[in-house]
């Protein structure tokens, strides 16, 4: 610290404090200066919106997304129906698997729906083991048949699966955990545009937001 001092005309030591206004206090019974800097500021409103982030998902917005997902997979399993034996039943198959993979991460009671029972399954192992990139079996569902197992990996949607260890705020409740797998699995997918079948899914996840 000396050494410092004397090269630096300051030094920087740890004083074992969880936060900054515990030091400022002791500091200004004691008369010492406080270097107030701006992070001290910035820090205390993080502290602020981070709790109320989490009360607004605990109380509300987890139940507003178990509403969303059951409501979803029953539009899902409608179209699939009504769309029959169609160009679209792939999309309308992709779709209910999507919204039932939603569901399931946020409430494991759910029952998956017997037309996409594997992909379900196998997508939910792949979350569960959080290993890291990996091919949605979900997003891809057809793709192999469709462009031939040689051009697979070049047009199959990957995934990074370690995302979905929960963090933060997100680990102090089993509701939080499942609450944070099911919303980003919804944040990170993409339905692209070069692909037609996820074209079609993307229109009718439209229809059924309407509904």
């Amino acid at each position: 610290m000396e050494t410092d001092l004397k090269a630096n005309a300051f030094t920087v030591t740890s004083a074992g404090y969880n936060e900054f206004y515990s030091l400022y206090e002791q500091n200004r019974y004691a008369l010492i200066p406080s270097f107030i800097t701006t992070d001290s500021i910035l820090h205390n409103y993080h502290l602020m919106f981070d709790h109320l982030l989490k009360q607004l998902e605990e109380e509300k917005l987890a139940f507003v997304l178990h509403t969303l997902n059951t409501n979803l997979v029953t539009q899902a399993t409608t179209q699939l129906t009504d769309v029959g034996d169609t160009a679209w039943k792939l999309a309308a198959e992709r779709n209910l698997g999507f919204f039932t993979v939603g569901s399931k991460l946020l409430d494991n009671t759910v029952a998956i729906p017997s037309p996409v029972v594997k992909e379900v399954t196998q997508e939910l192992t792949l979350i569960e083991e959080k290993k890291g990139i990996d091919f949605s079996v979900i997003m891809n569902k057809g793709l192999k048949e469709k462009v031939g197992e040689e051009n697979f990996e070049k047009e199959a949607l990957k995934e990074d699966y370690s995302q979905y260890i929960p963090r933060g705020h997100y680990t102090q409740s089993a509701l939080l955990k499942s609450y944070f797998k099911s919303m980003m699995w919804y944040g990170r997918l993409s339905f692209r545009f070069k692909n037609e079948d996820e074209i079609r899914s993307a229109v009718l996840i439209t229809l059924a937001l309407r509904e």
